[in-house]
């Protein structure tokens, strides 16, 4: 931990930069080269830093998630026995560690902002390098403040309600300017630094400013890291990694809800369901009981997820063909949570081999809802299940979105809105 290993970092910084060399040159062959119009241009300029700014709330919330629970960083179990509990300054052991993990976070959401550049400058007015730097610069910024805020919450100089009440204040004010409640977000302004081609401002070097305070700060009084948080997130970490190696994905899923602290409520959220459903759907009420205890956080996260998903396909409908693949990531993590229950079943496959049903019956019956909500066709309304066949929600979504009417293409996004809420819900 004495010394910063610059070649393995110098070599991930390169494995990361032709990665994202490769996906660029990809992606920009799909985006294709159409404009926007004037006026779409200068409705991107307005609502864009908005859009960046509530980016940057959820990165830096999440990084003071992390630092409450004593990362990011995971040190190996014997750099926590015998460094961090002998006689030496905490601060200069875990300092090193600190500054390789900002340099290659930076670097890391550098490539990703610069590879966003390229793919704006497809559309957008402006010169692509400009872009390109803007976007670079942008990426750099938030990981930068992200992995400060993090490192100055693990130093527990600040007390555990504070920074994430910060954290969940600019959220909520970047939420409020994105529906014009609370306009002039600190963070819509530090926003603008994507949209730099387009329109110049110098405020957003402000937001530059306080995120390289955050990680000096963070990295200065990072030795406050608490021994047993940071001897368990070491265990979690070396387990996580073999899970990885192992391409173990429910391995990996279980070890990240542990490392995030994410516990099933003890209570559900409707303590009694009607009798008559658990004679008649057992599998579909005990997956229901299951969902019913779901944390806050994982909640959160879900409609998070669906509501991205949600805007990639809309830009993908727009035109941004690749944000495609970022729609398909989204919806694929979330529904590692949705499909909770039947993975439990699959857990445990003794219990569930000891059902009275074979084995196929009882996981397709997870599935009943999807299946349900996707079966049939009808060119009618129809609000009798039991009558001919009815209209699914998806083939609704589509055919109402490849209308011509503008009317009906409103109806495709609330029919695609509507079937994200019933599938949370359900599973």
């Amino acid at each position: 931990m004495g010394t910063v290993a610059w070649g393995d970092l110098a070599y991930r910084v390169y494995t990361t930069a032709l990665a994202v060399l490769v996906l660029t040159v990809f992606a920009s062959g799909l985006v294709g080269d159409q404009r926007l119009t004037p006026a779409q241009a200068a409705t991107v300029a307005a609502e864009g830093p908005i859009w960046a700014g509530l980016l940057v709330a959820v990165a830096l919330l999440v990084g003071v998630r992390s630092g409450v629970r004593s990362g990011p960083l995971a040190l190996e179990a014997a750099d926590v026995h015998h460094l961090l509990l002998g006689p030496l300054d905490r601060s200069r052991v875990l300092r090193t560690p600190a500054v390789s993990m900002i340099a290659y976070g930076a670097a890391g959401a550098a490539a990703v902002g610069a590879l966003s550049g390229e793919l704006l400058s497809q559309r957008l007015p402006g010169a692509s390098t400009a872009w390109i730097a803007s976007g670079a610069l942008f990426g750099l910024t938030t990981a930068v403040m992200a992995l400060g805020a993090a490192m100055l919450t693990a130093s527990r100089r600040l007390r555990r309600p504070i920074p994430e009440l910060l954290a969940v204040a600019l959220l909520a004010w970047s939420l409020a300017d994105l529906f014009e409640v609370a306009p002039t977000s600190p963070l819509t302004h530090l926003g603008r630094l994507l949209f730099w081609p387009i329109q110049f401002e110098a405020w957003p070097l402000g937001g530059v400013a306080a995120a390289i305070a955050l990680a000096v700060g963070g990295v200065l009084l990072v030795g406050g890291l608490a021994i047993e948080a940071a001897r368990r997130r070491t265990q979690l970490v070396g387990q996580l990694r073999f899970a990885v190696t192992q391409q173990d994905l429910r391995s990996v899923l279980l070890l990240r809800r542990q490392l995030a602290a994410e516990r099933p409520r003890n209570r559900s959220l409707v303590r009694h369901l009607p009798q008559w459903l658990g004679r008649r759907l057992p599998v579909f009420t005990r997956d229901l009981q299951s969902l019913l205890r779901w944390p806050t956080v994982r909640i959160v996260r879900v409609v998070v997820l669906l509501v991205g998903a949600a805007l990639a396909l809309r830009a993908t409908y727009s035109g941004t063909t690749p944000l495609i693949l970022v729609a398909g990531a989204l919806t694929f993590v979330a529904a590692l949570d949705a499909t909770e229950p039947l993975a439990q079943e699959v857990d445990h496959p003794t219990l569930l081999s000891s059902y009275p049903k074979p084995l196929g019956v009882v996981l397709a019956e997870h599935l009943v809802a999807p299946v349900l909500l996707t079966s049939g066709v009808s060119q009618t309304m129809n609000t009798n299940p039991t009558k001919n066949s009815m209209m699914s929600l998806p083939l609704a979504t589509y055919e109402f979105i490849r209308a011509p009417q503008p009317s009906l293409q409103a109806r495709g996004f609330a029919s695609a809105a509507v079937l994200m809420i019933v599938v949370l819900i359900l599973f």
